[in-house]
């Protein structure tokens, strides 16, 4: 059954259990380990803000989430990073936050039919602590604002 044929809660409970088992992926561009952690994957559903996603937002991030660790292992450019002060308003934390955008593009599809998917992860670090997978979406071109 294709992911379009299952419902939202199929999907996110497939997409939950596959996402546990990553752990980690390594990140050449940084040359550290990306953390996979249950901050990445309540963002998958839920914005900054505390709000649910809408339906076609959230399938949207959970069928790109597979991606996300290859995404993190091959990007080779890093076009935006975004400091979030503990004094910022939209900082609930209490320390600095810092987010990074990784791009790459991937290949889906099979050898006959094959599809380039431009993908953006965006990677979070708050204070000094270990970069952490945070958000996944399809790349913006020409888009510089990270209000993700």
């Amino acid at each position: 059954m294709g992911i379009d044929q299952k419902t939202l809660e199929q999907v996110i409970e497939d997409r939950r259990k596959w996402y546990y088992t990553v752990r980690t992926a390594y990140c050449k561009y940084f040359k550290e380990q990306v953390k996979f952690n249950k901050h990445g994957f309540r963002h998958t559903l839920v914005d900054g803000r505390g709000h649910y996603r809408g339906y076609k937002d959230t399938m949207m991030r959970l069928h790109l989430l597979p991606w996300a660790p290859r995404v993190v292992r091959d990007a080779i450019n890093m076009p935006n990073s975004e400091i979030r002060t503990k004094d910022d308003p939209r900082n609930k934390l209490g320390k600095d936050v810092t987010f990074f955008e990784l791009q790459a593009v991937v290949k889906s599809g099979n050898q006959k039919h094959p599809k380039h998917i431009d993908i953006t992860v965006i990677l979070r670090r708050i204070g000094n602590g270990d970069l952490h997978y945070y958000s996944i979406r399809y790349t913006k071109h020409g888009y510089k604002d990270m209000e993700d």
